[in-house]
């Protein structure tokens, strides 16, 4: 974490519009990554090993067996889900009043725009009729199917639609927007859900690797250099925060006002 945050510092010292060609060259150079055949075929390897480690694990005992397949079950999505909008919800009341207003807003704003980016890059995909079955697809006869074993449970473990990953996408956004805005305690929990709440799919075989760190990166990537490096926010937030003030003074009726703030989390 050390390492990061001294790069993070040394990111925060560019213009703007290096910033904003920095990420993009990284959300390219790794897509590329992915596209051009020999650094693919590294990716393979990666994507095919740890399927078989993680997915493999399912063998040694029916506990363990039984803890993912209640995790990989559809209302588990909910766990999440909940925690990210209650975290993102503290992030925008944490502070005074007056500083309150524009932060609901940032954190609407930003969720629409999260939503509107990857219904975008969805019809792409479908555009282009790119569906990439997941490893247990692939594998058949080597995959650990939870579904086989817990049918009651219902298990995801399967798709034909694997890359790239939502839940991989949702979560990088999340952790990027803390360490845009947030600071301590928000970006570790950001960083502690990134891992822990993509793991259920890899280990059921319903996702890749590289769905998450190859087609949700670059999608995450694109997403927050439009958001923090370009004049976007500066004239989306003024805009719908004088649009949202009526939905506002009804809120902090019944929200009690902070007295005191410690601003980062």
């Amino acid at each position: 974490m050390r390492v990061f945050d001294l790069i993070l510092t040394k990111f925060r010292q560019l213009s703007l519009i290096n910033k904003f060609c920095l990420i993009n060259t990284i959300a390219l150079a790794l897509l590329l990554s992915w596209l051009i055949p020999f650094t693919r075929y590294l990716w393979d390897i990666i994507d095919n090993n740890l399927f078989f480690l993680l997915n493999g694990s399912l063998s040694l005992n029916f506990y363990w067996r039984f803890f993912w397949a209640i995790a990989n079950n559809r209302l588990f999505d909910l766990v999440p889900a909940f925690a990210i909008l209650l975290l993102f919800l503290w992030w925008a009341y944490r502070d005074l009043r007056y500083v309150q207003r524009e932060q609901f807003t940032t954190l609407i704003v930003f969720l629409v725009f999260m939503g509107i980016l990857r219904w975008l890059f969805g019809n792409i995909t479908d555009l282009l009729q790119y569906h990439r079955p997941s490893p247990s697809l692939v594998f058949p006869e080597s995959a650990f199917m939870l579904s086989l074993h817990f049918p009651w449970l219902n298990p995801k473990d399967t798709t034909f639609w694997s890359f790239p990953g939502d839940h991989g996408y949702v979560l990088l956004c999340f952790m990027f927007f803390f360490y845009g805005y947030g600071a301590g305690g928000f970006r570790k929990v950001a960083v502690i859900s990134l891992l822990f709440f993509n793991l259920p799919r890899m280990v059921s075989g319903a996702h890749w690797i590289t769905d998450v760190a190859v087609g949700s990166m670059v999608l995450a990537l694109f997403t927050v250099s439009f958001w923090f490096f370009t004049p976007l926010k500066y004239f989306c937030i003024p805009w719908c925060t004088r649009k949202l003030n009526p939905v506002f003074d009804v809120l902090f009726r019944i929200l009690p006002e902070r007295t005191n703030s410690k601003g980062g989390g």
